[in-house]
């Protein structure tokens, strides 16, 4: 049965997850904040039929939501998510820190309040 995956994150890395869902002949729904990277990882993945592309950051609230749609309008249902998303980092002690600011200001892993990722919600809303 083909699945259908959303896969955030999908900018920063290889592509290496999606290719994997790619070539089992499931759907990806693939999602970063840079589109151009975005585009880059689709043509290389070369399956067009079984990709839809969105834009945006998983840490904006509505963005959740409408990976659901594109995922849904284009592919018929949400299986999967791989919320591969993050900004891995040290913090000023020198260990890794989750959830906690750096002196950026920048979060290593962009969470809620109670630890869930963010967007994740929109994917339970949506059974």
């Amino acid at each position: 049965m083909v699945k259908t995956v959303i896969v955030t994150g999908s900018s920063g890395g290889s592509g290496a997850i999606s290719l994997g869902f790619v070539a089992r002949g499931d759907n990806v729904v693939l999602n970063g904040r840079d589109a151009d990277k975005l585009a880059a990882v689709a043509d290389s993945l070369g399956a067009p039929s079984q990709l839809a592309v969105f834009a945006g950051d998983i840490g904006t609230p509505t963005t959740g939501s409408e990976l659901v749609r594109l995922a849904v309008e284009r592919f018929r249902r949400v299986d999967v998510l791989v919320n591969n998303a993050g900004i891995v980092g040290v913090s000023r002690y020198n260990h890794p820190v989750i959830g906690q600011e750096r002196s950026s200001g920048r979060t290593p892993n962009r969470t809620g309040s109670t630890g869930k990722p963010l967007g994740a919600g929109a994917i339970r809303e949506c059974r």
